[in-house]
């Protein structure tokens, strides 16, 4: 197994089988192009220091990269998203 530790504003290549970013959602928003750039073919992008009433907007970022949205976890004002690349059938 191997980690690597990266900066959002640095070039980040792949492919990786996990990514994960705690981060406001307007800077998840803006990075997803570079998530998905580097996600393996099956990896999982974990994001979490999302607001729910944020829910929504994320997940229009993720579905125009061609990520959905596998699990959603929640805590208070808080969730956590599990998500992958969609398949045909679920686009």
């Amino acid at each position: 197994m191997k980690f690597v530790l990266g900066d959002v504003k640095e070039s980040i290549t792949g492919p990786f089988d996990i990514v994960t970013a705690n981060l406001y959602s307007e800077l998840l928003a803006a990075m997803m192009p570079q998530f998905a750039k580097c996600l393996a073919p099956d990896g999982r992008l974990i994001l979490s220091g999302v607001l729910r009433r944020q829910e929504a907007g994320l997940a229009r970022s993720l579905r125009r990269q061609g990520l959905g949205i596998q699990e959603t976890r929640r805590r208070g004002k808080w969730i956590a998203l599990v998500c992958a690349r969609q398949s045909c059938s679920e686009s």
